[in-house]
């Protein structure tokens, strides 16, 4: 049968599925700058919330293996209490940010709030960082024997 992938060591899905909304708000950012400087149509601005809105779709995605980690107990709670609250509160942000386009769309505040969610990013990427290579949070650590012999499930 299949390995439990969130359980996988040093599974590369996670980081696949995170970087995803990242790239979606960046580039959102992106299409707003183009549009606010007076470079680009006015599709900018609905490319601009489109990114975005899939970018909140598809955080709220990655937060399933969160979850499923977060049950399996494979991060310490001292140490991702606080990555995951910055995490939650980068969501909140950009979904706030989300109904002030929808309700003001040429207001100046929801690009501040990009620009924020970004430097936030930043900030959980480093936090994120550290937890998953220096602590080695979110990895479960095979004996080498199971490494080296792995066992054969029927």
């Amino acid at each position: 049968m299949y390995p439990d992938v969130m359980q996988d060591q040093r599974s590369p899905i996670s980081q696949l599925i995170i970087s995803l909304p990242i790239g979606l708000w960046l580039f959102s950012l992106g299409a707003d700058l183009m549009y606010r400087s007076g470079r680009g149509p006015a599709s900018w601005d609905d490319v601009a919330f489109f990114t975005m809105f899939a970018a909140l779709v598809v955080a709220l995605l990655t937060a399933v293996p969160g979850f499923i980690d977060e049950l399996a107990g494979a991060i310490r709670r001292g140490a991702r209490s606080g990555w995951i609250q910055l995490n939650l509160a980068i969501v909140a942000l950009y979904a706030v940010n989300l109904c002030l386009r929808a309700y003001a769309p040429s207001a100046l505040l929801p690009i501040c709030m990009s620009i924020t969610g970004l430097v936030l990013l930043v900030v959980s990427g480093w936090l994120g960082g550290e937890l998953l290579h220096a602590r080695d949070a979110g990895t479960v650590r095979l004996p080498l024997r199971e490494v080296l012999e792995p066992t054969q499930t029927p």
